[in-house]
């Protein structure tokens, strides 16, 4: 079991130290305490500077420069800040590839357009976070990145073929 945290339960690094290792210490078995920390506009922590977590940019900037690792290097900082705070996992990155440009919801929240490199991009962030003790998760793929409503207004679908999805998403 688990819980996830948004950007209203946290006042400041002490408190929200506090709220963690308490809700930790009340249950009886371990649990996953987790937040929405992708970088750019979904920040639930980065964004708040009282919090003093690096305010990473959109995955976007990071997938344009085809450098894995800083790719690396974003997850490694995630998951040591986050961890400090007492978070073991993150809901983040998102590993969408971005098929349509027009899409709006994933945007440059995916690392890009090219299938290959955000596979690249996505293993890196991943290895990085993980390594340190965060628990990252994949979102919101396979095909999200080829849609155009955003899913949280109503139903979001892909026309894409299977054989597309294979060549791209499942990378």
């Amino acid at each position: 079991g688990g819980i996830i945290y948004f950007t209203d339960n946290f006042e400041d690094r002490n408190q929200t130290k506090e709220m963690l290792t308490n809700v930790q210490e009340f249950s009886k078995i371990p649990l996953f305490l987790s937040v929405d920390e992708e970088g750019g506009i979904v920040s639930r922590l980065g964004s708040n500077e009282v919090m003093g977590i690096t305010k990473h940019p959109p995955m976007r900037e990071i997938g344009d420069t085809g450098d894995t690792q800083k790719a690396y290097d974003v997850g490694v900082t995630l998951a040591t800040e986050l961890k400090e705070l007492g978070f073991n996992m993150d809901f983040a990155p998102v590993a969408d590839v971005l098929v349509n440009e027009n899409n709006t919801e994933i945007g440059n929240r995916s690392f890009g357009t090219d299938a290959k490199n955000v596979s690249a991009m996505v293993e890196s962030i991943v290895k990085g976070m993980e390594e340190n003790g965060v628990s990252a998760t994949l979102k919101h793929f396979p095909g999200h990145g080829s849609t155009t409503l955003n899913s949280h207004d109503g139903t979001s679908e892909s026309t894409r073929t299977f054989e597309e999805i294979k060549e791209t998403e499942f990378l």
